[in-house]
Formats: structure tokens, C-alpha cells, sequence
């Protein structure tokens, strides 16, 4: 078949003169004839479009395109705004109502005579570049759905709506509300029909619906939902509305803001601690918003004027937007495609647990490779909610479908492929893969990226979804999609314990578990790993909403592996789990020692671990202990004993230096035994 593209080389790239309408049919029986290559090549001039912007910005430095305020913008947008006081910000991995995607479209002049794909700018039109005339123009387009049988995309679309609408609604956005019906045809063709599902009517420009759609968050005693609308970038001014639009057909308040910030790079701990790149500092550093019509512009549409921001500003401003404890921004990525968004490489497994992807040491000698490792080392020098350190995970980078590495950043970023981009939507995460039976890719990368996943993530099902059509854009599962927090959140706060948190009633499990009808019951279940029952044992509640029960040690040996999982129900007949997908997922951790921790031994007598964190030594300093033997003990975070000594002591000062230069970067545990059964417990962090 005479390829689709060979029209942008002889000459399609003006207008000609005999012109003639079509419409969507006619377009539709032309896409029809296309094969999976040509969408393919159509989908990737479709993001040169992302660069639109950048063609913007040269307008405006060249003075060919006006920059000034608007009056009366749509959604009001405002530096400063009122939000409610008591408001937080969910973290992904909580529970959900629904998932918004945008079904992707194509862009045609109406005249057809424009044989390549334009994105749509403002409602029906596009801008489009007159190569002849050396001049850009807007043009009338016609938009039609992708919903063609040759098209990976559109399969992806229909595969990630069923995976989500098992476990929550998908919200669709089309452009027009006829499109439903093509949507709602093709994804029973294929196998995928649609059952939980609500269609919004929104004209639009691109389907990267993480970046711009609405960022979901809890206010006031009754934790309603209400969205926070940052702006997207000037390009997509379509896009921009959709989370103004959303909240006023859904009767969600939204609250709208000029800071321009994409959901790429938002990463939050559910606790008022944000994780993002210095990115934003390029977002709001120019003064130039959002495109919209004009007539008395030369080309027709202007940019809107908005504040020009420095780093502090973004930052004391996020942090009031967002009600943040912390923020924490690390240097963006080079050869990501353009994005400078952190969700390429990192995300969370709950709040005290971070998953990253790790890059092999065939590519330690990349500039995103070493970056992403300091980057790393930074998030991991910090403490969680409750002043312990974050724990972390890792899952590998992907290959090229030979199964070879990249040879070079920038082949890299050809690619722009990592595992990290995935979706949790409940119990499930829908997951970017870049292998299929019998249609290619590295089959064993995928084998050893599924069994990294399934331990990084026990207990999720994991749904993989082939995106490797998508290579090159920057993104794939997480870009497209967007949370929208459930109503009546059940939340439990853990941080998990280890076999240092022996006491004299048994391993101690702390939580924080918070309701607006309040908490009827939580408990802990608890078993060995062997076992084929559960046991459970009652949290008891303080009055700050904090739990804590036991899990008894009579009965378990050395070794012995455990498992357990919180349950919570609250006032209202909810329910939830922490893991969420327990039992099938829990924690655990190892008994590794049987001596119980007590304050016979006060902190006087024996001080903190001294430099903390530890490199190459770290010291103890014992004062006034009774001469005699003490054994020092290495615990790691997973409660496995490493290091065991036992050290004679003088009569009335000494200091132990242990060696650590050969441990693991990570947190550990020392327990410290005496003569007389007495102990206590110091922590030690190691770094390098």
C-alpha cells in the first residue's frame, strides 16, 4: 500500500486551490485504509505537536504574537485563591471512585488537503504552518476518534478502560457526543465491552490526561472531594479546561491557579509531603499562559499574560496550594523525552515505602543513571510521617525488544521506556510492558520485570498492557490517566514493624486510622507464614485516632517468618484493609531474637548511635554500666539478624566501635543485651 506519510514529502504542506469539504465518514472510510505501521507514523507526527509551544514562544520573541492579560478567563484562574483549611492531598496508592482518560483523536483540515495529522488548538481549529508562505495560520479541522482496527492505540485505550472499570468507573472524555457510540462499538469488537463507564462531552487537545487533568483532594469534617486545577502549558488550552469543566457537571468545587504544574510530576506521601523536579522552575519562569482566540491578534489568538515566578515563589506557593509539610525537589531528568517528570522512575508502595527504577550497571555511566541514583540517595536520607527513614524497593529498566541495552543516552531517549509509568487503580495495577506473545519484544525482560513487580507490589494484580507504540513520547499508562479519590476515604496510616519492636506484650503494631463517621473496630491479623489460619488481636484507640496492639510472641521461634495485615471499619459500614489488597498482599518480617526490649537499661547509660548515619564506623558510649559483657546485636529492616558480638566492658566508661563499612546502605537495628537479661535498642542508618 502506498505509504500514508510520502504526502508530507512531495508536497501536501499547503493549501491547495480547488477545494472541497468532507466529513467524518470520509475520514474515517481514509484512516480505515491505514495499517498498524502508518498509525504508528501518524501517531508519532501527531507529537511534534507537543513542541507547539515552544513554536509559541518563538512567536513571542520575534513580536508576532501578543502576550496580555484577559479579562474574564473561563475558569477564573487566580494567583491567589481561598481554599478550605482543612484539606490534604491522597496519595495513589489509596482508594479510588473512578479513572479519566481522554480516547485519543485525529485532527483534519476540512478540506483534506493537509495530509497529515494536526492537533486541534482551539474548539475545531488547528495551527497550521504554511511552508509556501512561510507563515502560520489557523485552519478549520475535523476531529474523529480513534476507533480503527489497524490502530495499537486504540486497543491500548480499549484494554486500559476494562482493566480500570473492574475495579472502579472509567470516565471517558470524548470530543463530541456522537463519538460514544463509535467508542462504545469498537471496544465490543475487540473484546472489551464496556460496563462501568461514564462518558464526558469536552472538546480537547491530547490525550496526556495525567498532566492536565484535575488533581483530587479531601476538605472540611466530611472529607469532601474537591479538585485543584494548576495550568498546563499555553499549547493545549482545551486540555486546561477539562478540570473546570468536569467540576462544574459534577458539582465538585474547583479551585484554579496560574502556577503551572503537570501530574507527571507530582508525588505525594498521602501526608503533606511532596516529591517533584525542578521543572517548575522552567514552567513559570516565562510569564506566558494559555493560548486563546482573539481577533484583533494578527494571527488570531493571543497568549495570556501571567505572573513570572522564581523557585521560592513556586515553592511557598505549591506549599499552600497543595497544605504541604514538605517539599522536596530534585534535579529533573535529561533524556526523558522532555518531560522533567519524576513519575519516570519513582513512585510508592504505601507511605513509607518508595519503589524506584533502578538502572543496570551496563548504563551506570549515563547522565540520567547517576542522576537518578543521587536523586535516590536524597529521598532516602529522609524520614516518613512517624520520623523513621523510607524504605524502598526497586524494579529494573527496560530493554529493547532484541533484549540488549541502550548503546547511548540519547538512543535512550528514543525510547523513554520504564516500568515505573504504571497505574494503581485499587487492588490492581495496570502495567506498561514492551512484550506480547507471538508479536515480539524481549520476552525474558518481561519475565524478569513481572517477577521484580510482584515483589515489589505482593498481592496487586497486575494487568500488563504492550505500550511499546508509544516509545519516544515520554510517557505511557500513568501519562494517560488520572485518580479521582473516592468518597468516604478509610485511612490507615502504618509504618511496618520489624523484630525490633518486641516488647514485653508481644511485637507492638502502631496505626493511625481516621474516618469522618469515626472507627468502630480495627484490628491486626497476624499468622506464620506456614500457617494455614489467622490469628487476630484488637487495636486499641487513644484519643488522637492513633491504635495499638500486639501480636503475642509466645509460641513463635527464631526464624519464623510473619505475616500481617490491618483491618479497620468505621462508624459508617465501611471497611478497608492496609495493604489494601490483603490478605493476598501483607507485611512481615523475621524473628530473629528473643530477648524482649525494656528500660532497665535508661539513656544515660547507654547513648545514640554516634555519627548517625554511619559510613566506614559507628560508635556506642556506655556510662556507669557494672563491668561485665554486652551483646550487640545487627538487625536489618526486614528483622534478620547480621552482625552478633558480644564485648567486655569497664567498670565505669567505654566505647564500641562497629565496623560498617561492608553493610548495605539501609536502616538497621542494634540490640544491646547485658549480663543481667537487661537490653535496649538504638537505630543506625548506614549511607554512602
Amino acid at each position: 500500500m502506498k505509504k500514508f506519510f510520502i504526502a508530507i514529502l512531495i508536497g501536501f504542506l499547503f493549501m491547495q486551490g480547488n477545494s472541497f469539504a468532507v466529513d467524518k465518514s470520509q475520514i474515517k472510510e481514509h484512516l480505515r485504509r491505514m495499517n498498524k505501521e502508518d498509525f504508528r507514523n501518524f501517531f508519532s507526527s501527531h507529537k511534534k505537536y507537543k513542541a507547539l509551544d515552544e513554536n509559541i514562544k518563538s512567536l513571542v520573541r520575534k513580536n508576532q504574537l501578543p502576550v496580555r492579560a484577559k479579562e474574564n478567563i473561563t475558569t477564573q484562574k487566580s494567583f491567589q485563591m481561598e481554599l478550605p483549611a482543612e484539606r490534604y492531598f491522597p496519595a495513589e496508592f489509596e482508594e479510588v471512585q473512578a479513572i479519566l482518560i481522554g480516547w485519543p483523536y485525529y485532527s483534519f483540515d476540512k478540506e483534506m488537503q493537509i495530509q497529515y495529522p494536526l492537533e486541534q488548538l482551539f474548539e475545531g481549529k488547528a495551527l497550521y504552518y504554511d511552508f509556501v508562505k512561510q507563515e502560520y495560520k489557523l485552519i478549520d479541522v475535523v476531529n474523529v476518534p480513534d476507533v480503527f482496527d489497524d490502530s495499537e492505540y486504540a486497543y491500548i485505550y480499549a484494554t486500559l478502560a476494562d482493566a480500570i472499570q473492574k475495579e472502579a468507573q472509567v470516565w471517558i472524555n470524548v470530543w463530541s457526543a456522537e463519538d460514544t457510540t463509535d467508542i462504545l462499538e469498537y471496544a465490543a469488537s475487540v473484546g472489551k465491552p464496556l460496563y462501568n463507564y461514564r462518558f464526558f462531552v469536552n472538546p480537547g487537545n491530547s490525550f496526556w490526561y495525567r498532566d492536565c487533568g484535575p488533581v483530587g483532594f479531601y476538605y472540611g469534617d466530611q472529607d469532601s472531594v474537591a479538585f485543584l486545577d494548576f495550568e498546563y502549558y499555553g499549547g493545549r488550552p482545551l486540555d486546561d479546561e477539562i478540570p473546570s469543566r468536569l467540576g462544574k457537571e459534577l458539582g465538585i468545587p474547583v479551585y484554579s491557579t496560574t502556577i503551572e504544574f503537570e501530574g507527571g510530576n507530582i508525588l505525594v506521601d498521602g501526608d503533606g509531603t511532596l516529591f517533584t523536579t525542578n521543572a517548575i522552575v522552567d514552567a513559570n519562569a516565562d510569564g506566558e499562559g494559555r493560548m486563546y482566540l482573539d481577533e484583533s491578534s494578527p494571527l488570531g489568538f493571543s497568549v495570556e499574560e501571567k505572573p513570572v515566578l522564581t523557585l521560592a515563589q513556586v515553592r511557598d506557593s505549591l506549599t499552600y496550594l497543595m497544605n504541604l509539610k514538605r517539599i522536596k525537589i530534585l534535579d529533573r531528568l535529561r533524556y526523558d523525552g522532555g518531560t522533567g517528570h519524576i513519575d519516570l522512575y519513582a513512585d510508592f508502595y504505601d507511605e513509607n515505602t518508595f519503589v524506584f527504577t533502578k538502572y543496570p550497571s551496563e548504563l551506570s555511566s549515563f547522565y540520567d543513571s547517576k542522576l537518578t541514583s543521587k536523586n535516590i540517595d536524597t529521598l532516602l536520607k529522609l524520614t516518613s510521617r512517624n520520623g523513621k527513614k523510607y524504605l524502598s524497593r526497586n524494579i529494573p529498566l527496560p530493554r529493547k525488544d532484541d533484549g540488549t541495552w541502550y548503546k547511548s543516552s540519547k538512543e535512550y531517549e528514543g525510547y523513554t521506556r520504564t516500568y515505573s509509568n504504571h497505574l494503581f487503580v485499587n487492588k490492581t495495577i495496570i502495567q506498561p510492558v514492551f512484550y506480547t506473545e507471538g508479536v515480539g519484544g524481549s520476552k525474558s525482560d518481561y519475565e524478569e520485570a513481572m517477577t521484580a513487580l510482584k515483589q515489589a507490589y505482593p498481592g496487586y494484580n497486575i494487568v500488563p498492557i504492550d505500550v511499546r507504540s508509544f516509545d519516544g513520547s515520554g510517557g505511557a499508562i500513568h501519562c494517560i490517566t488520572k485518580q479521582i479519590p473516592a468518597d468516604n476515604p478509610l485511612r490507615i496510616f502504618h509504618y511496618p514493624i520489624s523484630a525490633a519492636d518486641l516488647f514485653e506484650d508481644g511485637y507492638r503494631v502502631d496505626a493511625e486510622i481516621t474516618n469522618r463517621s469515626g472507627i468502630k473496630n480495627a484490628k491486626v491479623y497476624w499468622k506464620r507464614s506456614y500457617d494455614e489460619n489467622w490469628n487476630s488481636a484488637l487495636l486499641q484507640k487513644d484519643e488522637n485516632n492513633k491504635f495499638t496492639g500486639f501480636i503475642p510472641n509466645s509460641g513463635l521461634n527464631e526464624g519464623d517468618t510473619i505475616v500481617y495485615y490491618i483491618y479497620a471499619e468505621s462508624n459508617n459500614g465501611k471497611s478497608i484493609t492496609k495493604p489494601m489488597v490483603a490478605p493476598q498482599g501483607n507485611y512481615q518480617f523475621v524473628v530473629s531474637y528473643v530477648s524482649v526490649r525494656d528500660n532497665s537499661v535508661s539513656d544515660d547509660e547507654v547513648s545514640e548511635v554516634f555519627p548517625n548515619p554511619a559510613n566506614e564506623f559507628a560508635s556506642i558510649e556506655f556510662r556507669n554500666i557494672k563491668s561485665g559483657k554486652a551483646k550487640i546485636s545487627i538487625i536489618n529492616s526486614t528483622g534478620v539478624q547480621i552482625y552478633s558480638n558480644t564485648v567486655d566492658l569497664l567498670s565505669q566508661y567505654d566505647v564500641i566501635t562497629i565496623n560498617t563499612s561492608k553493610l548495605p546502605v539501609g536502616l538497621y537495628y542494634l540490640n544491646i543485651s547485658f549480663d543481667d537479661r537487661s537490653s535496649i535498642m538504638r537505630k543506625m542508618s548506614v549511607v554512602r
